[in-house]
């Protein structure tokens, strides 16, 4: 029972799709004898049920095709399967209808034959449009071989259909390459976009189009003019698109080449920074580009037409006229002619200008001259340049007094007898390196024209002040005894004393030497002064030195409200930390120093990042961090403190070798930075802050055990905390 309903449906699914499909499907016997035909089928031809009955395939069949396909309806009939074959029938109505489709046999499953079953659709009108568009084609191909012009057909699926040999050639292709291919693979890739934009115009408009690209072919780049345009292949709307092309890459390269020898020539007349005017062959005004206009006071309206002479006039040193001009030589001579030196422009204005130029001549193509072109240059920029060369040449850029180069050539320039006697004098500015390191290179450089000005101030006009090296200048003074050297120096001395910088001290060692006799050599002179000035260092520089920490260190105070009480506090801890630990007094006194002077190097980070209350910025944070370090360069530069400079570089090391700056880890920390570590931290938790909440004793104890291990020296931590803390 289940089977037979099953059977059922699927008859019914079957008859359905018989009946309902678009196709065309027919069932014949042995002869021919059509046994069922769907809708879609009696609908194409027009034929009814009765009168198909009377009717067989061979009835239907176009006469020319009856034979071909009895032949093969036997082979049908015999199991053999057509999946590509062509009926052409005649319709009720007279007509023939071309049907495309696939024919087989059933058999029972005895092997005996039962029907033949085909399936068709109506291929007709596409057979008709391919038949005429290959007609169009033919009469095409036949313009294409006898046309001069490269041309290329396509149907409108974009498929070549034919291409002359040049066209071929020019794409670098073989044209049997082409043929049958799609215009994607055809063209060169940027015309693809602008073929299928006008294919899709001439769609629309029957005009041809007509348009010249540069296209780049290869490793060339070529341009095309091309004609498109588009044929109609059938009464149903089929075309074929058409395209001659014409290979003008020559022509445009001309035309591109006459362009830019005209724009050049142009451009470069009226564009380059020399005056130039231009001559007919009797003298006579051409043409002036704007500098020449700028330079004689004459513009181009007023000058053409007009004598050079009257437009260009010439004057020597003396303010007289010069008759024998160079472009008056150049017409005269046919050659190429130069203006001598030192020679006046006079403007139409009055004013005069030291210029350079040179005249040419110009000759037509038979070697006949035809004018003069004159090009000149306003010489005043270039006699300031040689001026300012010459300046710079003998002065040190920085503070404008001469250089070492000219300072030695004068030294040897005034040994004479007549400037005896000839102090030399030496000065050094007392810790340039650590003003550097203590308050940048700006407040270093500032440093040094302070000194210069200081100099220049005290010394007189005859005198010959020179920089000589970083922080060093050499002084000559001619016809000066030591007694007026003497002078000389403690005014410069007093004079610096007086000087204020903000927080830079300005001091300088000096030393002096005279040479009183001929027969003295004037570089064993300068040896002395420089012995004597090494000395006078050695006597003042450490005092200054020391004044500079200090002054740095009240410069942070001052721009930080915090870090007075903060170092002092942490002093203090360091203090009690290292009498419980047992060091010697002269220890405690080291560490106090160093707990004192540990943020020395705060001084090159701006106040509005000292004092800042949100979180740091990463360069906020790397200039923080590299805080340490710049107080061990300044630390170390002075005696008096350079015992301390290694104890203040580590103290924001940590024991697990995550601080910085070197990452030291555990007890290759120096113990003295260790203890500083623990100190710097507790007073800064326990104290008040604008970016974060001032912790209670218990807190930052909490916080100290937390971080033993990690961040503090374990052992360190409990003696802070057993033994430091309970005296607070």
């Amino acid at each position: 029972m289940i089977d037979q309903t099953k059977a059922m449906k699927e008859r019914k699914f079957y008859k359905d799709f018989f009946d309902n499909s678009s196709e065309l499907i027919h069932s014949m016997d042995s002869e021919g004898r059509f046994l069922q035909v769907n809708k879609a089928w009696k609908n194409a031809l027009g034929y009814s049920d009765m009168e198909l009955k009377e009717l067989t395939l061979w009835d239907l069949l176009r006469p020319d095709t009856v034979e071909q396909h009895q032949s093969r309806f036997q082979e049908v009939v015999a199991g053999a399967e057509f999946p590509e074959n062509v009926l052409i029938l005649r319709t009720k109505n007279g007509e023939y209808l071309e049907l495309q489709g696939s024919s087989r046999s059933v058999f029972d499953d005895h092997e005996n034959f039962i029907c033949t079953q085909g399936i068709f659709h109506d291929v007709t009108m596409e057979r008709k449009k391919q038949r005429e568009m290959k007609q169009a084609l033919n009469r095409l191909r036949a313009l294409l071989i006898q046309s001069p012009s490269g041309i290329i057909l396509f149907d409108e699926k974009g498929t070549c259909l034919e291409i002359s040999d040049s066209v071929a050639e020019l794409f670098g292709k073989n044209k049997n390459e082409i043929i049958g291919k799609t215009y994607e693979t055809v063209m060169p890739s940027e015309a693809v976009h602008y073929f299928q934009q006008v294919v899709q115009q001439l769609r629309e408009i029957e005009e041809p189009i007509v348009q010249q690209n540069s296209v780049e072919i290869g490793d060339k780049n070529r341009f095309l003019e091309s004609r498109l345009f588009r044929v109609s292949a059938s009464e149903n709307g089929g075309f074929i698109f058409g395209c001659i092309i014409h290979d003008i890459t020559e022509q445009k390269e001309l035309e591109e080449t006459l362009y830019k020898e005209k724009e050049l020539f142009r451009t470069t007349l009226m564009s380059v920074g020399d005056g130039i005017i231009s001559t007919d062959e009797m003298g006579t005004v051409l043409m002036m580009n704007p500098i020449a206009e700028k330079l004689t006071g004459w513009s181009s309206r007023e000058g053409e037409g007009l004598p050079l002479e009257d437009v260009f006039k010439i004057l020597d040193d003396d303010g007289n006229p010069i008759q024998d001009d160079p472009a008056k030589r150049v017409l005269k001579t046919g050659k190429v002619t130069k203006l001598q030196h030192h020679r006046i422009l006079l403007a139409n204005n009055g004013v005069q200008i030291p210029i350079e130029d040179v005249a040419a001549p110009v000759k037509d193509r038979h070697g006949n001259l035809t004018g003069a072109v004159l090009v000149f240059r306003d010489y005043r920029e270039k006699v300031e340049k040689q001026k300012q060369i010459e300046y710079l040449s003998f002065h040190d850029h920085m503070t404008g007094l001469y250089n070492r180069r000219y300072i030695e050539d004068a030294l040897h320039r005034l040994d004479t007898p007549r400037n005896l006697p000839l102090t030399v004098m030496i000065l050094d500015v007392n810790g340039l390196k650590l003003t550097n390191d203590a308050f940048g290179h700006e407040a270093g450089d500032q440093l040094l024209i302070h000194v210069s000005d200081i100099l220049k101030s005290v010394c007189r006009s005859d005198d010959l002040i020179g920089r000589i090296g970083g922080d060093e200048f050499l002084i000559l003074f001619p016809n000066t005894d030591e007694k007026a050297a003497r002078q000389i120096k403690d005014r410069i001395n007093a004079q610096a004393q007086k000087e204020k910088l903000g927080p830079v001290i300005v001091s300088v060692a000096i030393g002096c030497a005279v040479k009183t006799k001929e027969e003295e050599n004037i570089k064993s002179i300068q040896q002395h002064a420089d012995n004597n000035m090494y000395q006078d260092k050695i006597k003042h520089g450490k005092s200054m030195k020391t004044g500079t920490i200090h002054a740095a260190i009240q410069e942070i105070y001052k721009r930080y409200d915090n870090e007075q009480r903060h170092t002092i506090e942490v002093a203090n801890l360091c203090v009690l930390m290292a009498q419980n630990l047992g060091f010697e007094r002269s220890e405690v006194e080291l560490i106090k120093n160093a707990a004192m002077l540990h943020d020395v190097g705060k001084i090159l980070i701006p106040e509005k990042v000292l004092n800042k209350v949100t979180t740091f910025t990463k360069e906020e944070l790397d200039m923080v961090h590299r805080h340490p370090e710049t107080s061990y360069q300044i630390l170390k530069s002075v005696d008096d403190f350079a015992s301390i400079a290694e104890i203040v570089l580590h103290h924001h090391e940590r024991w697990d070798g995550k601080g910085y700056p070197q990452g030291l880890k555990g007890a290759s920390i120096p113990l003295m930075s260790r203890v500083m570590s623990i100190a710097d931290a507790y007073e800064a938790m326990t104290s008040p802050r604008t970016y974060r909440r001032q912790l209670d004793k218990e807190e930052a104890v909490e916080e100290l055990r937390r971080c033993k291990g990690t961040q503090f020296d374990p052992a360190l931590v409990e003696v802070f905390i057993e033994k430091v803390l309970p005296h607070l």
